[in-house]
């Protein structure tokens, strides 16, 4: 049994009154305008859709300016009630815009610990486009969530979740297939770069010894997948001893030259 002070004990904690703090901002006027959906216009677009779906519509919307996958999340909500109720669909968008910042501190937490995990968590849990538009029932916040556990995914190595992510990212709200940029430079790095690089660097190791000395330490290039480390790890990593060993072989050159120099 964890005792109360540890640190898991004390980050969860922590964690867990953020995104508590982040429901109070997000709680707080979210019923503007009911029944009517005066907030956001765009909710007379959605809300009434997802209620159709669950009253004899079908999972097709028939209406395409946006992906459809916010109309299935609100759709429960909207099952038992005789009329599209924007209230419920609100509690759909508020609980997103709660994810968003718990996905905000893995993010953080992923790439650069626990400082950046409260900074990012804290940042979005007060800001004030993303605690307005977690009151509505419309796609942004949806997006937003989507694009962070993407990022999570990828600093973290999971290159095939981070695809399902960004694919429910892109049906939350076009944008999303923007994603695929970072996916298919991971990949390309993951695969390409990281696993061929010291076949590609042997001639150079041969001809100049100085140019393998980053490289004698790079194990992970020849790491099997479900050892290696995250792929932006190994790429940074990759890139800063490339850039040591030339800077070296540079030092080293420019200093010979300047020894057998007439003085």
């Amino acid at each position: 049994m964890r005792s109360l002070r540890s640190p898991a004990v004390v980050e969860a904690a922590v964690a867990a009154t953020v995104v508590a703090f982040a429901a109070a901002l997000r709680v707080v006027g979210s019923g503007s305008g009911l029944p009517l959906p005066l907030l956001n216009p765009d909710e007379t677009n959605i809300v009434p859709r997802a209620w159709e779906l669950v009253h004899g519509g079908g999972l097709d919307p028939g209406w395409y300016d946006y992906p459809s996958l916010l109309f299935l999340l609100v759709a429960p909500s909207q099952i038992g009630l005789d009329a599209p109720s924007y209230g419920t669909a609100r509690v759909v968008a508020i609980l997103i815009g709660l994810l968003g910042v718990a996905a905000a501190w893995w993010l953080g937490r992923a790439v650069y610990g626990r400082a950046a995990a409260l900074t990012g968590a804290v940042g979005v849990a007060v800001a004030t486009t993303h605690v307005a538009y977690s009151r509505m029932a419309v796609t942004d916040v949806l997006l937003t969530l989507g694009v962070t556990v993407c990022l999570a995914l990828l600093v973290t190595g999971r290159l095939e979740w981070a695809g399902v992510a960004a694919g429910l990212a892109a049906s939350a709200k076009y944008p999303g297939s923007v994603l695929a940029v970072p996916l298919l430079v991971l990949n390309v790095v993951w695969y390409a770069f990281v696993y061929r690089i010291q076949g590609a660097l042997e001639p150079m190791q041969r001809t100049v010894p100085a140019a393998s000395a980053g490289f004698s330490r790079f194990d992970a290039s020849m790491a099997p997948p479900e050892v290696a480390p995250a792929p932006i790890t190994v790429w940074i990593s990759s890139m800063n001893m490339m850039a040591f060993g030339c800077a070296s072989i540079s030092l080293t050159t420019c200093f010979r030259r300047s020894s057998k120099s007439p003085r």
